[in-house]
Parts: structure tokens; sequence; C-alpha cells
């Protein structure tokens, strides 16, 4: 949901939450993303969603709180980046 990605955006500054980096004119372009912190796949699971209509009316997916900016390095070592779990 690209709202849902704007408003955690915003919220953290463009600034990833775990190392700080953000994009700058002095520094090299980094990757940000935003992460869900309870994943994204847990709660389509949890919440037995099996329709994009559902997913779209489930709060819990789309909750600012739920999200984190992330630059791809950080991203890419979360228990669930690209569903991968440890």
């Amino acid at each position: 949901n690209t709202f849902w990605k704007a408003k955690c955006l915003v919220r953290d500054n463009f600034t990833c939450q775990k190392c700080g980096v953000y994009n700058t004119p002095q520094n090299p372009p980094v990757q940000i993303q935003v992460d869900h912190i309870n994943p994204f796949y847990k709660i389509m699971a949890d919440s037995s969603i099996t329709t994009l209509q559902e997913a779209r009316e489930c709060v819990e997916l789309w909750d600012e709180n739920n999200g984190r900016t992330l630059c791809l390095d950080c991203h890419k070592t979360t228990e669930s980046y690209c569903r991968r779990i440890k």
C-alpha cells in the first residue's frame, strides 16, 4: 500500500531506523524500504486472508505503527526478508 509506505517514510524522515543512514547529496544513493515489524505473511496467515480485498481491509497490515524504514542492507538482516525464516 503506497499510502502506508509514504506515512512510514515521512514519519521516519526517510532514515533507516537500524543504522541511521539516509540519502544526501554527499552520500551515495541508498535504497530505503519500509518493513513490516510483524511480518506481512504472518498477519496474512493469522488473519486467514485469502483475497486482495481482505488484505486491503485488514487494519493490522496497514497500521503505520507496524512499519519501519530500513535501508536495503538492514532490511536483508530481518528475519522475514523475502519470507526467510532464520
